[in-house]
C-alpha cells in the first residue's frame, strides 16, 4: 500500500463558526484520503478521539478501491459524518482543561484504517501513549439500540462504568448496549428512561486490531457505534445534530468522570467479572454494577439472602440473591446467590464476608457482603 497517497493535515485554525465546523475543516472532513489531526496545547493527549470511517453525509460507502485477497474491491459502509459528535467531544474536553487529540481518516478509498496497524490513522493513534482512545462510529439506521459501547478484546477498558456515565450524561434518553465482557458480545441494555436487562450487541467490535493493539500497550480503548440520528441532519448538511450535539457532550463528560477514579481498575478489582453458575450460558455481572447498587441502597453492604424458592415467594427482596434473579428473568426462580459467587467478590478486593449484618427486610442478622471501601 502506497501511504504517500493519503495526506496528513494538522488542523489548527478554529474549530467552529456559528455552532458549525469551520470552513476550512469542513472541506477537509469532505475530502478523501486526507488524515485530519487536531491537537491543542504542548501537554501531551491524555485522550485520543478517533474517527476512522468519516466520510461525508450522502457517502454511503467507503474503501471502494480496497482489493480483497481475491483480487475483488472490497467496500464497506462508511460512518457518514461521524466526525461531528467527536468534534464536539474534542472542544468539550479541551475546553474542561483536559489534554485531548483528534485523529479523523477522511474518506478512506483504498484501505480500512482502523484494521491495519501500519495506516496512518493506526500510526497517528499511537504516536503518544494516551490513557484512554475512543473511537467514534455510526451505526445504521435498522439498528435495534441506538448506541452500543463496545472494547472489542481490551481487557483493562470497564465498558459498564463508562457507559453508565455516559447514559447518565445523556439523560437516559436513549436506548444503549455496554459490553459486559470483553471478547463477547454479552451486552447490558439500558433502556430508555433508565430500565436494563441483558442481552447481546449486534456488533462488539471483537476484530478490530486497534483496540486489541491499545490493550496489548497498556491503553484503555473504547469503540461507539451511533445511529444516524448523531450523524445526519435532515436537511443533507454535514453540521452537528442536536442529538450529536448532546452525545458529545455526553461522551466528554463521561471521560472526565471515568478519569477521576484515582486506584487503577486492574488494582480495585472493580473491571472485575463475575459468572453466575446457574444463570445461564454467559450469565454474569461486573463487579461495578454490584457496587453501584450497594451504593444506591445508602448502605455499605447486602445480605446473600440465599434461598431455594421462587422469585415470588423469596423473603428477602433487598438481598443479592434476588438483585441477581431480576436480571435473569428466565433464571428468576434458581437460587444465583450461592457461596462461590460470594467468593468470587470477596477476591476482588472489594468485599469482605460478614456475619451479623442487619437484614433491611427482616431486622435479623444474617451473613453478607461489606463494601470495603465505599468511597472508591
Amino acid at each position: 500500500m502506497d501511504w504517500n497517497e493519503v495526506e496528513r493535515i494538522e488542523y489548527a485554525d478554529d474549530v467552529w463558526s456559528l455552532q458549525v465546523p469551520h470552513a476550512a475543516l469542513a472541506d477537509f472532513l469532505a475530502a478523501r484520503d486526507c488524515l485530519i489531526v487536531l491537537q491543542r496545547g504542548e501537554a501531551p493527549p491524555r485522550v485520543v478521539l478517533g474517527v476512522p470511517h468519516q466520510a461525508a453525509v450522502g457517502e454511503d460507502c467507503i474503501c471502494e478501491k480496497r482489493p480483497g485477497d481475491d483480487g475483488r474491491l472490497r467496500p464497506r459502509d462508511s460512518d457518514e459524518n461521524a466526525a461531528s459528535y467527536a468534534l464536539v467531544a474534542y472542544s468539550k474536553l479541551m475546553a474542561s482543561g483536559v489534554p485531548c487529540k483528534l485523529v479523523i481518516m477522511a474518506h478512506p478509498s483504498r484501505h480500512d484504517p482502523n484494521k491495519r496497524l501500519d495506516s496512518p490513522y493506526s500510526r497517528e493513534v499511537f504516536a503518544c501513549e494516551p490513557s484512554l482512545v475512543l473511537e467514534c462510529h455510526g451505526a445504521g439506521a435498522h439498528r435495534r439500540l441506538s448506541l452500543e459501547l463496545s472494547a472489542g478484546q481490551n481487557t483493562l477498558s470497564d465498558t459498564v462504568r463508562f457507559g453508565r456515565a455516559l447514559a447518565v450524561g445523556l439523560g437516559h434518553r436513549y436506548s444503549l448496549g455496554i459490553q459486559r465482557q470483553a471478547g463477547t458480545r454479552h451486552a447490558l441494555i439500558l433502556a430508555v428512561g433508565g430500565g436494563e436487562e441483558y442481552g447481546q450487541l449486534q456488533r462488539g467490535a471483537l476484530k478490530t486490531p486497534v483496540l486489541r493493539e491499545a490493550g496489548r500497550r497498556g491503553i484503555h480503548a473504547l469503540h461507539l457505534e451511533a445511529k444516524p440520528a448523531f450523524r445526519k441532519p435532515a436537511d443533507g448538511t454535514n453540521t452537528v445534530t442536536p442529538d450529536g450535539l448532546l452525545l458529545g457532550r455526553a461522551i466528554a463528560q463521561a471521560i472526565i468522570q471515568y478519569f477521576s477514579q484515582t486506584q487503577p481498575l486492574a488494582d480495585s478489582g472493580i473491571d472485575t467479572f463475575i459468572e453466575l453458575p446457574h444463570g445461564g450460558a454467559g450469565a454474569g455481572f461486573h463487579v461495578s454494577e454490584l457496587v453501584s447498587h450497594v451504593r444506591s441502597t445508602g448502605r455499605d453492604y447486602i445480605i446473600q439472602g440465599q434461598q431455594k424458592c421462587t422469585l415470588a415467594n423469596h423473603t428477602k427482596p433487598q438481598s443479592l440473591d434476588v438483585w441477581l434473579r431480576r436480571r435473569f428473568p428466565s433464571r428468576q426462580d434458581i437460587k444465583q446467590a450461592d457461596n462461590d459467587v460470594v467468593d468470587a467478590l470477596v477476591a476482588t478486593g472489594l468485599f469482605q464476608v460478614i456475619k451479623g449484618l442487619r437484614c433491611p427486610d427482616s431486622g435479623r442478622r444474617v451473613k453478607g457482603l461489606l463494601l470495603v471501601d465505599p468511597t472508591q
